[in-house]
């Protein structure tokens, strides 16, 4: 069964328009008639998917709830033309839960730049609180464009074309204003191309975490998420830093995930991609446990609780995919990956321990992890993670590379930040039918 599901018609070859919301570019698809109608019988359109429209962030009444989570990210492999060197670039937009105050989810961005010849990282969030801005076209030139912007300047704009599969990203957080980090400001375009969309795990649901009660829920969406990633984005623009304006050009990874994330251990995993000199990539997704079993944020930081989490991983609910250039992916679950630390890597800035090298065991063979610099944590508002470049290396974790990528190695607290949790919790899930969980 082919898992694309970008619809090919859409000209991603066609680059020159610069309209907002390009018109008239596209024919709307003549309606079609179900093969039999009656009662009883569901003659609505089905799919687990709905592009584009589900490029689109979401608000319906399922998400209406704490534990809500979206977010549309990339992370770019590339060139940096001004000093020619090698350089990844991240980047986050995300809402979460509810804010009372702001009567909207809570947003944030993530940026962080590696220059992989320097090992120069820079590293900034924000948290803009002004009014979320929202525009966009209907079918079948279907775009979109998300900003905010707060009077000090932080904030982003996000801006979507289904004709072109055009996406662009601009952030800014200039010197004066209110973020955490360095001042930067981004403006990139990037172009999917082949395979288009696939589902990023668990045929395009994902599981979040390690729930013990087994709670999962595909009606309320409980402790699950809509997944999917373009493995494949080209993608250029202009990255403004301290030393001034700097021209990048190469391959992004897009991902756009969504879901109730109400689940006790969804923040403790090994996140990741890694792509080959051919052009085949490979992703997994390693959950840990909390046999500490604190759920809520401590300030300080309880260290000791993060430690001991990456010490009980989870494989059962693993998950890893190949995709070959330009091709459908395959898929794989369970312990056929298992990501086992060989060295620790103890971070100066927050005192966290993070298992930087080790051994990936993977249904296409063994691989060795290593950071092409280790010093790349992303501190924020709600905790310190990494978002760091990768290399995947043969025979040991000195051995030769064979692949680049770029992962997310997580131990934060489960229930996150208490600003974005101001809604009534929902001790009893609403099950309209069927089975009621004690």
């Amino acid at each position: 069964m082919s898992t694309q599901i970008m619809n090919k018609s859409t000209g991603t070859k066609s680059a020159k328009s610069e309209a907002p919301f390009p018109k008239g570019l596209e024919k709307a698809a003549e309606p079609t008639k179900p093969w039999f109608s009656g009662k009883g019988m569901e003659m609505g359109e089905q799919g687990l998917y709905h592009l584009p429209k589900d490029h689109a962030w979401h608000s319906g009444p399922t998400y209406f709830c704490n534990d809500f989570q979206e977010w549309h990210y990339f992370t770019f492999l590339g060139t940096d033309k001004k000093t020619g060197h090698a350089i990844t670039l991240f980047w986050c937009g995300f809402w979460q839960g509810w804010s009372k105050t702001l009567n909207r989810p809570g947003l944030m961005t993530v940026f962080a730049w590696h220059d992989t010849v320097t090992g120069e990282f820079i590293n900034t969030t924000s948290s803009p609180v002004s009014k979320f801005e929202t525009n966009g076209n209907g079918e079948p030139n279907f775009g979109f464009k998300y900003s905010i912007k707060d009077p000090d300047g932080v904030g982003f704009a996000t801006t979507y074309e289904h004709v072109q599969e055009k996406w662009t990203f601009k952030s800014f957080a200039p010197e004066k204003g209110k973020f955490i980090g360095t001042p930067y400001s981004m403006d990139v375009t990037g172009y999917v191309k082949e395979p288009g969309y696939i589902p990023q795990a668990y045929w395009g649901f994902e599981s979040i975490g390690i729930d013990k009660l087994r709670r999962q829920n595909p009606e309320t969406m409980f402790g699950m998420s809509y997944y999917h990633t373009a493995p494949e984005m080209e993608m250029k623009g202009k990255v403004t830093l301290a030393d001034g304006e700097h021209e990048i050009e190469g391959v992004a990874w897009f991902e756009h995930q969504w879901g109730n994330f109400r689940n006790t251990e969804c923040s403790r995993y090994f996140w990741g991609y890694a792509r080959f000199d051919n052009g085949d990539a490979i992703t997994w997704r390693q959950y840990y446990g909390n046999p500490v079993g604190k759920l809520a944020m401590e300030i300080p930081f309880d260290k000791e609780t993060a430690i001991k989490a990456w010490h009980d991983p989870r494989p059962e609910v693993n998950r890893f995919a190949f995709i070959p250039k330009g091709n459908p992916a395959e898929y794989a679950f369970g312990p056929t990956f298992l990501f086992t630390p060989i060295k620790w890597w103890t971070s100066p800035e927050s005192g966290l321990e993070y298992p930087w090298w080790g051994e990936m065991k993977t249904p296409k063979g063994i691989f060795y992890l290593s950071p092409t610099f280790p010093a790349q944590e992303s501190v924020t508002p709600v905790g310190s993670f990494i978002e760091g470049a990768l290399l995947l290396r043969e025979d040991s974790i000195d051995g030769p590379v064979v692949a680049h990528g770029f992962c997310e190695l997580v131990q934060l607290p489960a229930l996150g930040n208490p600003l974005t949790r101001e809604l009534p919790e929902r001790p009893v899930l609403a099950f309209h039918g069927g089975l009621k969980l004690k």
